[in-house]
């Protein structure tokens, strides 16, 4: 599936000067979203653990995208790709863990970053 971006030049209007303003209709809502994570360490051992990545998963499935996960050997990785296209990386371990991740920043900043991908 392609992205589709559209911008539209919308008339806006100051005392000062005139400027555009641009509407960006962004990715559809079925996208398929690939959550690439390695390992970290918990209680002192090191294993592929899904529990930090739920709220990644329960605000993609909601917003209406497909989310496939995939382990990578890289310690502590966890990246995002949409349409063949890095769009997001972090730490697993900065990411809340457990929840629904609404109130997690770096889950919103990661739906935000799938939402603008080309």
């Amino acid at each position: 599936m392609l992205g589709l971006r559209i911008i539209v030049a919308l008339p806006w209007t100051e005392k000062s000067h005139r400027k555009l303003r641009f509407l960006l209709i962004t990715m559809p809502k079925n996208a398929h979203v690939f959550i690439h994570y390695g390992p970290y360490e918990s209680c002192w051992t090191v294993n592929y653990q899904t529990k930090r990545l739920e709220g990644l998963q329960n605000i993609f499935t909601k917003s209406g995208h497909t989310v496939e996960l995939k382990e990578i050997p890289d310690w502590n990785a966890v990246q995002i790709w949409v349409n063949g296209e890095l769009v997001f990386k972090c730490n697993i371990q900065d990411l809340d863990f457990g929840g629904d991740g609404w109130l997690d920043p770096l889950c919103t900043e990661a739906e935000d970053k799938v939402t603008k991908a080309f």
